[in-house]
């Protein structure tokens, strides 16, 4: 009987398992802390979202700490209301009633009637003795008049405001601060033009005459001033009582857009007025 050569194949044997290790609770505790950290990340973040959202709309109304609400000619009227009261004498006197609306002007028939005809533009004159740079600027619904009428005789400053230093610089300042008030807040709104109260003057011959002028500002020459709040442009909160800085400023800003007018009838019947820049 033959030798059984085969040999028999050894049976593997799985190694024994280690022991599970228990988990360390180091690493849990780190793990943890990271969670708690990536959640307050998270929640930081979809608070300062919230907080940006809720506050664009407040830097806008941080322009001014008052604004007008409605729309049109109610929003004018409001801030004729808010700015006249902050110009008075020291008796309490206002500096100005003022009345808004369209661009219109007064005129008298032959019969000595009052008129108050719609205005269509203006033709802005420049300082060039041949009036080269002179430029027509038609309204299209998009203008507001402001007129200030003193308390004086024929809308002249009360006697109070005479007496008031640089009153007329006090009044371009009024006229200031509607034309910002209204760029700012009335909608479709690209120039104000502001009346300004008559005021005597005599004249190469002694005479005493009324010298008429008007503030005239467009959204573009004004839109530094739209663009930072109204406090930086105008600090006293009393119109009357400003300091020499803030004079200053109202001197550059409004004495290149104060002009004398002159009404005039244009070939197809519509009335503009001519606009020269004053010479003090």
């Amino acid at each position: 009987m033959a030798e059984d050569l085969s040999v028999p194949r050894p049976v593997a044997t799985r190694p024994a398992e280690p022991a599970a290790r228990k988990p360390s609770r180091v690493h849990t505790r780190r793990f943890m802390a990271a969670y708690i950290l990536l959640g307050l990340a998270v929640v930081g973040a979809v608070a300062m979202f919230a907080i940006a959202m809720n506050t664009e709309p407040e830097s806008e109304s941080a322009w001014s700490t008052w604004q007008p609400n409605g729309a049109g000619e109610s929003q004018i009227w409001q801030i004729a209301d808010h700015v006249g009261a902050g110009y008075r004498a020291s008796n309490g006197e206002l500096a100005a009633q003022i009345l808004a609306g369209p661009p219109t002007f007064n005129t008298s028939d032959e019969q000595g009637r009052t008129l108050r005809l719609p205005l269509e533009g203006v033709l802005v004159k420049g300082r060039a003795s041949d009036e080269s740079d002179a430029r027509a600027v038609l309204f299209s619904g998009d203008s507001v008049m402001y007129a200030l009428c003193g308390t004086g005789t024929a809308c002249q400053p009360g006697n109070a405001l005479l007496q008031v230093d640089e009153i007329g610089t006090k009044y371009e300042r009024e006229a200031l601060e509607l034309a910002l008030y209204t760029l700012k807040y009335v909608d479709g709104v690209n120039s104000v033009m502001v009346f300004l109260p008559p005021f005597p003057q005599r004249n190469a011959q002694g005479q005493v005459d009324q010298v008429r002028t008007l503030v005239y500002i467009e959204r573009d020459q004004v839109r530094f001033q739209l663009d930072q709040p109204l406090a930086d442009t105008l600090r006293a909160k009393n119109g009357l009582d400003f300091s020499n800085i803030e004079r200053n400023d109202i001197v550059q800003l409004v004495h290149p857009r104060l002009y004398t007018f002159e009404p005039e009838q244009a070939p197809n019947g519509a009335w503009i007025l001519s606009l020269t820049r004053f010479q003090a």
